[in-house]
């Protein structure tokens, strides 16, 4: 390691990987207190129902077996899968144990727990015959009788805790110097960085990895975009309304997408809702999802002071989760989204709510007037698809069944628009809007018995129709849509995320050799400062 005016800092070589003769002595009391307990339990049968299911099974199968306790304890281990010398000190144990009484055996155990709690005291230095030891003759190289065992794990955890910081630190400040259109490896990322020290490889391995995956992404995104612009022959023009109103895509996209790159439907809707997340704020106000929640958050903070009881808060709460407490003091019944246990208090507090010209101002930048007309337009579009698209399909088909049951709902709407249209003037982007929306349509429509039949969802029908009558209020955002769906915008770059906000890269141990802060003294916990240590080394004067 250079100090700015190049010097090389000595290191402190004291590896990440426990000596043999610390960390024997310490498992052998881990094995010893794991034999016992077993057998304890063996003799007061504390075992629990999954643990005597296993044993009850392997000792059925294996009735005649020898050692049947041995091999019982073997299966409640797994040591199966354990290297042969393994094997050899946990049987040696056992078999010095079995015969034992119950009394006998939890004085052993009360003798091993105080053992292992010797080691773990951070003011005690180990040695073979487990007495103190005076003060470390060389820090740069500690035997295993100048350091306990906690200190020397101590020393790791915190070195190690810095070492994956400032290779963050060295990650999120080189990546910009990295190509996005090539494939990346560690020698590549090490020689267009200029850097090859040991402990940089593991990072440079990394953002090789990270930045490989950055391309695939980006691929994936042109390919989105091509597909939305039908300029391979798929027909998807009609959900970048969907897409842009909303932070989903339907489910046929998805499947589509799936099975195109062999991934998992779920991950494909995470990954689109992503890149949605990073358009909002290129988008007009009116089309933005992300503010929604403050607004909501402001507006539940505002009503609350109305609230006299415990379940009107609750019902504050409701409403502001499902984005409709802009609605509570309209003419809008919201009975169907709260629990019929609040019923009761949600009519006593719509009374009582007044909403101020601030707030009403606040809320009217967010909300949009989509007029009945827009969509009974939409819908009779929308109709005429599906009926041209159904036409070859067999009568008897899953497909052709619910393409009419998505019909006879899109009839529904039209019919009674005028039960609704309040909704729409007080419309908000987004999935959790329009989906409280369509409660309410169904709710209304079932209770007055206008929904002949009997329909329970409404949501894909409500979304299908308003998503393009929404897009076609503000026909600009398309076009910023197209503008700002790159991946520039819409892919973060490896480590550059203010998401998530990590501090840390987790790194592969590959030497057991690290730069370390070296306690002079392991009872004093003042660490000494690397600077001063250097000085002195300098002058090759003892530490």
């Amino acid at each position: 390691m250079k100090r700015e005016n190049g010097n090389v800092m000595r290191t402190y070589k004291t590896g990440l990987k426990l000596p043999a003769s610390l960390l024997d002595p310490f498992n052998e009391l881990v094995q010893k207190r794991e034999v016992i307990q077993f057998l304890l339990k063996k003799h007061t049968k504390r075992f629990s129902k999954k643990q005597l299911q296993k044993l009850s099974g392997f000792a059925s199968k294996f009735k005649g077996l020898k050692n049947l306790k041995w091999e019982s304890f073997k299966i409640h281990k797994n040591l199966q899968f354990s290297s042969q010398s393994t094997i050899v000190k946990y049987k040696t144990i056992f078999m010095k144990y079995l015969s034992l009484s119950q009394q006998e055996l939890e004085v052993l155990l009360q003798k091993n727990k105080n053992n292992i709690d010797f080691y773990k005291r951070n003011d005690l230095i180990f040695n073979s015959n487990l007495s103190l030891k005076g003060v470390i003759k060389d820090p740069a190289n500690p035997t295993s009788t100048e350091i306990s065992l906690s200190d020397y794990q101590n020393i790791s955890r915190k070195y190690f805790k810095h070492l994956c910081g400032n290779s963050h630190k060295y990650a999120l400040n080189n990546i910009k110097a990295l190509p996005n259109d090539e494939n990346l490896t560690e020698r590549k990322v090490t020689a267009l960085l200029g850097n090859g020290d040991n402990h940089l490889h593991s990072v440079s391995a990394q953002m090789a990895t990270m930045m490989n995956v950055n391309k695939d992404m980006r691929k994936k995104l042109e390919y989105v975009r091509s597909l939305l612009r039908d300029t391979n022959g798929t027909d998807f023009q009609d959900l970048i309304p969907i897409y842009v109103s909303y932070y989903s895509v339907p489910n046929h996209f998805r499947k589509y997408l799936s099975k195109v790159w062999y991934v998992d439907s779920q991950w494909v809707r995470n990954t689109l809702v992503g890149w949605r997340r990073k358009l909002d704020p290129h988008l007009p106000k009116k089309m933005r999802v992300e503010p929604l929640t403050q607004l909501m958050a402001e507006l539940a903070s505002y009503c609350k002071e109305f609230c006299q009881t415990e379940d009107e808060t609750k019902v504050i709460g409701i409403l502001q989760k499902k984005h409709v407490l802009h609605l509570c003091n309209t003419e809008i019944s919201l009975i169907s989204l709260i629990p019929k246990k609040l019923i009761d208090s949600y009519t006593k507090l719509k009374e009582k709510i007044e909403l101020s010209n601030e707030i009403t101002k606040k809320i009217d930048t967010f909300t949009s007037n989509i007029s009945k007309d827009r969509i009974i337009g939409w819908s009779v579009k929308l109709k005429n698809k599906i009926a041209e698209e159904i036409r070859n399909l067999d009568k008897i088909s899953v497909r052709y069944k619910r393409s009419i049951t998505f019909l006879n709902k899109l009839d529904m709407l039209i019919k009674n628009i005028d039960e609704f249209k309040e909704l729409l003037q007080n419309y908000l982007p987004g999935n959790r809007y329009t989906s409280s929306a369509s409660k309410i349509i169904i709710y209304r429509l079932n209770r007055e018995a206008k929904n002949t039949r009997r329909t329970k969802r409404l949501f894909t029908a409500l979304r299908g129709v308003i998503a393009p009558a929404f897009a076609e209020l503000y026909s600009e955002a398309t076009a910023m849509f197209w503008e700002e769906f790159t991946p520039d915008n819409c892919i973060t770059r490896p480590f550059t995320s203010n998401r998530k906000n990590k501090k840390y890269l987790p790194l592969e141990l590959k030497s057991p050799k690290y730069v370390i802060l070296r306690k002079k003294n392991p009872n004093n916990h003042q660490t000494i400062n690397n600077e001063e240590i250097t000085d002195v080394f300098m002058q090759n004067k003892p530490v």
